[in-house]
C-alpha cells in the first residue's frame, strides 16, 4: 500500500491511497469464497457453484463488499501509522476500482485540533458564593415538609397552594372544544408563580366540575416553539381540588426524617446540605469562567464534521419528541449548544493529555458510590452502566472532575460572597412559562 498525506485545511488532511493489485485480488478472493458458501443456484448444490459463475453473476455485490472492507481498513492503517486523531467520519473521494489494476482513492479526514495549553498559573477567575440566610433554611425545611405532606380532598373552591387536577381542552374563542384538539391532563399548584398569568389566575377559586374558558397569550420565548408568541383558548375543567396537609416542624418530624435527629439537628443537616450545594454551584460557574478564559487565550474551531454530526443527532432526538418543530429554528438553537459542548470537551481532553491525567477503576467506583450511596452494589451498577452504554459518560465525568481539580489547584480564584437570588421552580406543561 502506498499513501501520501497533504494538508487541505487547518485541521483537514487529504490522504491519497493506492492498494496494489495483489492486495486487492486477495481481498476479492476472500469475498468470493464468502459469497460462494451462501449461494444456491439451480443445478448446483449450495456452496458448490463454480467460482467463475459466482463472479459473473454477483460481481456488483462482490465489488461493493470489497470496497466496504478494504477501504476502511486501509484508511485506519494510515491513521494509526501516522498517529492521526480523526474527529469525524472520513469522506472517500475519487475511488477507482478495476480488477487487475491498483485500487486508488482519496480519504478526506478532519483532525482534532492540537491545543497549546497556556500557563494555568496566569489564569484568573471569579468564584461567587451566595450566602445562606435563615429564609433559605426555612424554605428547604418547608420543602422537606412538602415531601412528607399528605393530600386531602378539599370540599371548597381552590385556594393558593392547593393541588388542582384539571382537564385542559383546546377551544375556540366562543368556548367550543376543538374537534381535533387533544385533551391534556395536568396537576397544577393553584396560583403558582411558575404558571403563565392566565393559568395562575384561573387555578384559584375554581371548583370540581366547573368549566372556565381562558385566553392565553404565550410569550415569544416560550420553550414550545409551536406556542411561542401565539394566542390560544382553553377550557379548564377541574376534576380534583386537594389541599396539602404538612406535618408540624418539630422534634417528632425531625426523627421521622432521620432517626436520632431533633429539630436543631435537622436544621444543621439542612444547612450543611445547602452549603455543599452552593459550593458545587459556585464551582461549576467558575469552571465555566475558566473555560471561557481558556478559549480567549487559545481560540480554536471545532471541526465542521463534529458539529454537523452532533446537530444531526440532537435534531433527530428533538423531532422524536416534537415532530412539528421548525427545523431551521431548531438547528439555529442546537448548533451553538453542540459547539459549546465540544469546545469544553476539547479543552479538558487537551489538559488531561498534557498533564497525563488518568482514571482508575477505583476512581469510577468512588463516583458510583458518590451518586448512589456507600451501601450500593458497585459491581452490579458497573455491569448495568456497561450494558446500557452509559459507562463512557461516567468515565468522562470522572476525568473532568480530576482535570478541574488540577486546574483549580493552579489558577488564581477570586472568591466573593453575595446574597442568594430568589428563584422559581420550572415546569414543563402548556400552562407554564
Amino acid at each position: 500500500m502506498k499513501s501520501n498525506i497533504e494538508e487541505s485545511g487547518a485541521w483537514e488532511r487529504s490522504i491519497a491511497i493506492e492498494l496494489d493489485t495483489d492486495e486487492v485480488e486477495e481481498r476479492i478472493q476472500e469475498v468470493v469464497k464468502r459469497v460462494r458458501r451462501k449461494v444456491q443456484l439451480p443445478g448446483f448444490r449450495k456452496g458448490k457453484v463454480p467460482v467463475h459463475v459466482v463472479e459473473n453473476k454477483f460481481w456488483d455485490q462482490i465489488q461493493n463488499d470489497v470496497i466496504q472492507s478494504i477501504v476502511p481498513d486501509a484508511v485506519n492503517e494510515v491513521l494509526a501509522e501516522h498517529e492521526l486523531r480523526v474527529a469525524s467520519q472520513p469522506r472517500v473521494e475519487d475511488l477507482e476500482f478495476e480488477r487487475g489494476a491498483p485500487l486508488t482513492f482519496k480519504a478526506i479526514v478532519e483532525l482534532w485540533p492540537e491545543l497549546e495549553i497556556p500557563d494555568l498559573t496566569e489564569i484568573e477567575v471569579d468564584e461567587v458564593r451566595f450566602e445562606l440566610e435563615e429564609e433559605d433554611i426555612e424554605r428547604a425545611l418547608d420543602s422537606v415538609r412538602d415531601q412528607a405532606a399528605t393530600l386531602e380532598d378539599a370540599e371548597r373552591p381552590s385556594e393558593e397552594g392547593d393541588l388542582v387536577e384539571v382537564h385542559i381542552y383546546p377551544a375556540d374563542k366562543n368556548g367550543n372544544r376543538l374537534p381535533k384538539g387533544k385533551r391534556q391532563d395536568a396537576k397544577l399548584e393553584a396560583g403558582a408563580a411558575n404558571l403563565l398569568p392566565e393559568f395562575r389566575e384561573a387555578t384559584v377559586g375554581v371548583s370540581v366540575g366547573e368549566e372556565k374558558l381562558i385566553r392565553v397569550q404565550y410569550p415569544e420565548d416560550h420553550r414550545d416553539r409551536n406556542l411561542a408568541g401565539g394566542q390560544r383558548y382553553y377550557i379548564l375543567r377541574p376534576t380534583k381540588v386537594m389541599t396539602k396537609v404538612r406535618p408540624d416542624l418539630d422534634d417528632s418530624f425531625a426523627a421521622q426524617v432521620e432517626e436520632g435527629l431533633d429539630l436543631e439537628g435537622l436544621r444543621a443537616k439542612v444547612r450543611e446540605q445547602l452549603e455543599k450545594q452552593e459550593a458545587r454551584r459556585a464551582r461549576q460557574v467558575s469552571q465555566g469562567h475558566f473555560l471561557a478564559r481558556f478559549f480567549d487565550l487559545v481560540p480554536f474551531q471545532v471541526p465542521d464534521g463534529v458539529i454537523r454530526e452532533g446537530v444531526e443527532f440532537h435534531m433527530k432526538k428533538a423531532f422524536e419528541q416534537n415532530p412539528n418543530a421548525d427545523p431551521d429554528a431548531l438547528k439555529e438553537q442546537i448548533t451553538p449548544q453542540v459547539d459549546m459542548v465540544w469546545r469544553r470537551r476539547l479543552i479538558l481532553d487537551s489538559i488531561a493529555r498534557k498533564e497525563e491525567i488518568r482514571i482508575s477503576d477505583e476512581d469510577v467506583d468512588a463516583k458510583i458510590r458518590e451518586k448512589v450511596g456507600d451501601g450500593a452494589n458497585v459491581d452490579r451498577i458497573r455491569e448495568q452502566l456497561t450494558r446500557s452504554g452509559d459507562m463512557n459518560g461516567l468515565k468522562l465525568e470522572v476525568l473532568d472532575d480530576k482535570v478541574f481539580d488540577l486546574v483549580f489547584e493552579k489558577i488564581r480564584v477570586n472568591e466573593s460572597v453575595r446574597p442568594r437570588p430568589k428563584q422559581e421552580e420550572a415546569s414543563n406543561t402548556i400552562a407554564s412559562e
